[in-house]
């Protein structure tokens, strides 16, 4: 695969209501909102094994509190996958 580039868009909550709390840990919303012009940029590349998380921002977790990292742990779980991805 190499690695691939996204740009994902961002969005504001005008409003956000915590309307409970499921079995996961996750919480269920009822949101409005607004997509903006702003966007984040996602770099993923393969590695050997692993799940690597980068950031340019300190205030971004770079391990298992990360959803990203999540995700792709799932993924890999769930595809029975190897390798790993940064």
């Amino acid at each position: 695969m190499g690695s691939i580039r996204l740009r994902t868009p961002g969005k504001i909550n005008w409003t956000l209501e915590v309307i409970g709390r499921r079995r996961d840990g996750y919480h269920d919303v009822r949101m409005l909102m607004q997509s903006v012009s702003l966007f984040d940029q996602i770099t993923l590349s393969d590695r050997a094994s692993g799940i690597t998380v980068v950031s340019d921002s300190k205030d971004i977790p770079l391990g298992e509190g990360n959803i990203a990292y999540r995700a792709a742990d799932l993924i890999k779980r769930y595809s029975k996958r190897e390798s790993g991805v940064e």
